[in-house]
């Protein structure tokens, strides 16, 4: 009787064990993130059981990297979505995150590709320097470079003079826009 019980014990077992389905891994769409200096965002991927991903960074910008980062150009609100994607379909998760770390000011470089007497910078009728260093072709100095005019200000747009020195000095005026943290420039042409 011991015989019959065990072999009835076993096929039991063995019929339980192989209706069992296979268990699929569950695929889930999650990130963390950590905002650094001027805007910058490092986004860690923490989903599960995916192989690609699609990272939407609220801009109009995208990536498909597995932990990007991006640098806004705003201090505001943006929704970031993430979607993962593996054998079981798709996922996607969003949060809003606030940037917070993007200058008060933003910077323009004044700057002239063309030789002659040293040129004087004013902003807002203010005199801020003069330009006596000049750059051949399309190569463009960095903000504060030596010899060119960089600005620092508040995001806005200022009114601007410049008058090259000497008898047959040219003369330039119109409107700057200055953006938060970024360096713009200004291209003073004969």
């Amino acid at each position: 009787m011991n015989k019959l019980f065990l072999t009835n014990f076993l096929a039991a077992l063995i019929l339980v064990n192989a209706c069992k389905k296979e268990e699929i891994p569950v695929l889930i769409a999650d990130f963390t993130y950590k905002e650094t200096t001027n805007g910058l965002v490092y986004f860690y991927n923490t989903s599960q059981n995916a192989n690609t991903y699609e990272w939407d960074f609220g801009t109009g910008k995208q990536s498909t990297k597995v932990t990007p980062f991006y640098r806004f150009t705003e201090n505001k609100e943006y929704l970031i979505t993430l979607t993962a994607k593996g054998q079981t379909g798709q996922n996607s998760t969003a949060k809003t995150i606030t940037i917070h770390t993007i200058p008060a000011t933003g910077y323009l470089l004044f700057w002239s590709d063309f030789q002659g007497n040293p040129i004087k910078i004013y902003v807002n009728e203010h005199y801020i320097g003069v330009l006596n260093k000049y750059v051949n072709g399309n190569l463009v100095p960095d903000c504060d470079a030596e010899g060119f005019v960089t600005v620092n200000l508040p995001a806005g747009i200022y009114p601007f003079a410049a008058k090259q020195e000497g008898v047959s000095g040219l003369a330039w005026g119109g409107f700057i826009s200055i953006k938060n943290g970024l360096c713009q420039n200004m291209l003073l042409r004969k």
